[in-house]
């Protein structure tokens, strides 16, 4: 539930429809990270590719996406990410 209505949140700061927050944002941002490494780890190579593609989506506009991005970029070109994709 709190991962839900944090996206609620982001979503509503995207639109300018609640102030940004850069706390929040850093910590959601963290957060979603860890998710997607934790994933990496556990070689869920797939799962790890569409939580960063998530997470771009996410976070573009209200925080720094270059990190994410290379993350999934370099994830897609795993041979069991290109199978399942």
């Amino acid at each position: 539930m709190d991962e839900a209505f944090a996206w609620f949140r982001l979503i509503a700061m995207k639109r300018n429809r609640e102030a940004r927050d850069e706390n929040f944002t850093a910590l959601q941002r963290t957060n979603a990270v860890a998710r997607a490494q934790a994933l990496e780890q556990s070689d869920e190579a797939y799962e790890a590719w569409r939580e960063y593609r998530q997470a771009i989506t996410t976070f573009d506009g209200i925080a720094d996406t270059g990190s994410l991005r290379q993350a999934a970029a370099a994830l897609a070109q795993q041979k069991a990410v290109r199978r399942r994709r």
